[in-house]
């Protein structure tokens, strides 16, 4: 409470709903802890994170964790501030990931139950197209309002 951040260490979206619990969570959140900001320590499936930017905004990401072809990397504080890496950046070259390989929807009938569809980066370099393994991305509760 001192530290105004609530900690989402694990949530899943293990299977299609119409009913968004994330929304109905997100409301509550913002509801009553204005000002506080949402942790999510270990994001790594597409769907929370789509979720969280339709539903509380932009989010803003500390860490990453990253695996091309060849290599991995971990990329915090200034060390991601000058890759141009953003959430919303994720969340496109993700779609633009799927839309090559069928789409969305063939993506999530493919994934095994309780399994995350995973998430993508492009990059510029010699890196290419890397997985996010994951992400800490933080984002403020403050200001958001969510359509019923």
């Amino acid at each position: 409470m001192g530290k105004k951040e609530i900690l989402l260490d694990r949530i899943y979206k293990y299977c299609n709903i119409e009913n968004h619990l994330f929304k109905e969570l997100a409301e509550i959140l913002r509801q009553n802890f204005p000002g506080f900001t949402l942790v999510v320590p270990t994001l790594k499936g597409y769907q929370l994170a789509e979720e969280i930017h339709r539903y509380l905004g932009g989010a803003k990401i500390e860490w990453i964790y990253l695996k091309s072809r060849t290599d991995e990397r971990l990329l915090m504080g200034d060390h991601l501030g000058g890759t141009g890496i953003t959430f919303e950046g994720i969340l496109k070259d993700t779609e633009r990931h799927y839309a090559k390989r069928g789409g969305m929807e063939k993506a999530q009938m493919e994934t095994r139950s309780g399994f995350e569809i995973s998430m993508y980066h492009r990059g510029e370099g010699e890196e290419g197209e890397e997985e996010v393994l994951w992400m800490l991305a933080r984002v403020t509760l403050s200001g958001v309002q969510i359509d019923k």
